[in-house]
């Protein structure tokens, strides 16, 4: 597995029905404030050889949305986007999802985009689950 390093966002834009998918802005700053201060929204979330249910070498996806969004399809937009543009630039890779298992909504998505669960532990003061999607060749 060739190492990946992505130190910003690999591409102008991609684009959904709905949305454009690009490297944060300026303009972002009061939006992204406000999501990264949002109890409802915001967990935090690292990934290292160390994490319970860490996967070394797999490209980990996320999605985070300000309550007043949740349940509009925005995430399976967006993730769906980055999942069918990956293989193009990174064939054959491993991509990996956490989300607790309390999470119901996070968890459909995720079978929706062909995650499947892999291994549940705790952290963070709950159960985490972690999906795997292997991307098509």
């Amino acid at each position: 597995m060739a190492e990946l390093v992505l130190e910003t966002w690999p591409v102008g834009e991609l684009g959904t029905e709905r949305l454009v998918l690009r490297e944060a802005r300026e303009l972002d700053r009061d939006g992204l404030l406000g999501l990264l201060s949002s109890v409802e929204a915001y967990s935090l979330k690292r990934r290292d050889e160390e994490w319970p249910g860490a996967m070394g070498g797999a490209l980990d996806i996320g999605y985070l949305l300000l309550p007043e969004h949740w349940g509009k399809g925005y995430a399976q937009e967006a993730v769906g986007a980055v999942l069918r543009w990956l293989p193009g630039v990174v064939p054959d890779e491993t991509v990996v999802a956490t989300t607790q298992s309390a999470n119901a909504a996070s968890l459909r998505l995720l079978g929706k985009l062909g995650f499947a669960e892999v291994e549940r532990f705790e952290e963070f003061g709950a159960e985490q689950v972690l999906c795997v999607a292997e991307l098509p060749r």
